[in-house]
């Protein structure tokens, strides 16, 4: 980001060996991150998650997420009690747990110690939660339906004002649109050898030979395509609308049905008959 903020030009120049040194990937992150420069979306990112990269899987990690676990809990109890039962207090309705197993507590210092004083306001907290889950969701998904319409709209604006960032982005989409293109191409080719040679064992005997940017081509309604346009000027590359786009239809019905047909035409069948596997390096000029 120094580079692009500090010399553009250079940083468009060397763009295309990005690639060489890390990842497709890296490609879309740089996109993402220039969309929403002036947002500061890394740094509301790491304020949102802030243990990311701190520590690895492990005991340490499981003894802090029971942790942060045990803490909500004892959030929605006292909202349960305090909506529910007004009268009642926190040890009126919830008394220690009778230990059977030491050994367990001992090894597992998470598990509960503490339950409900019967089985009754057991049950009616489990319904009140289902209740309270039901309408977060309700209010969280509508909050991140409006993000989303907000980040949109943030790098649409930037692409607009910005000339380094709609040149980088072009350059992004056309890298991806032409690799798709001759993938799917390379595939329909690969499906008609396997069908003469009349395979019957189910499974593929052909490969793709670089099956590396379906892998990491941005997902419809994925992280990249909530954040940037780039899944529509992909489509719009693989699919010209000079071609696919019906005389009498508007371009939001264009970009929603091509959209769908990337993912079923293109992603899908690619990533399925290349056969890439998750730890496979990135770099498609090595």
């Amino acid at each position: 980001m120094w580079l692009y903020r500090h010399h553009p030009d250079t940083f468009l120049l060397n763009a295309e060996f990005i690639p060489k040194h890390s990842s497709l990937k890296c490609l879309l992150n740089m996109l993402m991150y220039i969309c929403h420069e002036d947002s500061s979306l890394l740094s509301r990112d790491l304020a949102e998650n802030p243990q990311r990269g701190t520590f690895r899987h492990g005991p340490l990690r499981s003894r802090r997420t029971w942790a942060k676990k045990r803490k909500r809990r004892e959030v929605v109890r006292k909202e349960f009690i305090e909506k529910v039962f007004p009268n009642f207090t926190h040890s009126d309705l919830i008394v220690a747990r009778e230990i059977r197993n030491p050994i367990a507590y001992e090894k597992w210092p998470w598990l509960p110690r503490k339950e409900w004083v019967n089985q009754e306001v057991k049950n009616m907290f489990i319904a009140w939660s289902k209740n309270r889950s039901l309408q977060l969701d309700k209010e969280v998904h509508l909050a991140r339906k409006a993000q989303v319409r907000a980040d949109r709209w943030r790098a649409e604006e930037t692409l607009k004002n910005s000339v380094p960032a709609r040149t980088y982005f072009h350059f992004v989409a056309d890298l991806f649109g032409e690799a798709l293109r001759g993938d799917i191409d390379e595939y329909h080719a690969l499906q008609i050898i396997d069908e003469k040679a009349k395979r019957t064992d189910g499974r593929n005997g052909s490969s793709l030979e670089s099956g590396l940017f379906a892998k990491w081509a941005p997902t419809p309604n994925g992280m990249h395509d909530k954040k940037t346009p780039i899944v529509d000027a992909i489509v719009e590359r693989v699919f010209p609308k000079e071609k696919y786009k019906l005389p009498d239809g508007t371009d939001e019905e264009y970009l929603s049905f091509m959209r769908q047909r990337y993912q079923r035409d293109v992603l899908s069948p690619l990533r399925r008959y290349a056969e890439v596997g998750k730890g496979a390096f990135a770099s498609v000029y090595a």
